[in-house]
């Protein structure tokens, strides 16, 4: 009987979780950075506070993709279809920017006060609002769009592997099967040409119930070795024949 084994998964899932972190705190890192950089201080150096708000932007967004991960764990992203997943990302893509928008504010009143952010959000016209709101809702709709992606590879490359294994078991089976379907026809027949030459040849029918029960033996030795050499393989055929 063939022994199966359940297909191994092409990444396990220690490794998946390692690389999302990798990227994501990557990604985050870098869009601090950058986001530091544009609050360089007018003077040409950087001032400590806006080195932090870099920093408490960094968190906030960071904190909010890990929210949004939460929820995404609980669907079946591979089983939505792409008619519903669209609507699904802009709407995680909100939520998350309100999420990061709010978490922001919070940890980063601290640091400014309350008169300077209340001064800070009113040099800024409607028009400045809502397109600092699209920017965070598309940063957010990457995040997403990217994590969904990640998942689809994944995927994909578990359904390949499973696939692959499932073909090559399918193969061995059907191999096993014929080769219990021949074994007793080829001894039928075999038996009962031994019978009639019994009678005509003993010497021979005695030399011919060797070379079968040496074919047996070796058949019911190797039959699930993968790896037989050429000289063996060799000297059965020619048992056979003989």
């Amino acid at each position: 009987m063939t022994n199966k084994q359940a297909p191994p998964p092409a990444i396990p899932r220690p490794k998946v979780n390692r690389l999302f972190w990798i990227f994501q705190i990557f990604g985050w890192a870098s869009y601090g950075v950058i986001d530091t950089y544009m609050w360089y201080d007018t003077s040409g150096r950087f001032s400590t506070k806006f080195i932090l708000a870099g920093l408490f932007t960094y968190l906030a967004g960071f904190t909010a993709t890990l929210i949004l991960r939460y929820f995404f764990k609980r669907m079946n992203l591979v089983r939505i279809s792409f008619a519903s997943l669209i609507p699904r990302l802009l709407f995680y893509s909100v939520l998350g920017s309100l999420i990061w928008f709010g978490l922001d504010t919070i940890i980063s009143f601290p640091l400014w006060g309350y008169d300077f952010m209340r001064q800070y959000a009113a040099s800024f016209s409607t028009a400045m609002w809502v397109g600092m709101a699209l920017m965070d809702i598309l940063i957010m709709f990457s995040w997403c769009g990217a994590y969904v992606g990640f998942i689809y590879i994944l995927e994909w490359r578990n359904e390949y592997e499973r696939a692959e294994m499932a073909e090559l078991l399918v193969s061995s089976s059907q191999l096993q099967m014929l080769r219990y379907q021949l074994n007793p026809h080829f001894l039928f027949n075999s038996l009962s040409s031994l019978r009639t030459l019994i009678r005509e040849d003993a010497p021979r029918a005695e030399l011919m119930l060797s070379k079968i029960s040496e074919l047996l033996r070796y058949t019911l030795a190797n039959h699930s070795s993968e790896e037989v050499s050429v000289g063996k393989e060799f000297d059965v055929i020619q048992d056979y024949f003989d």
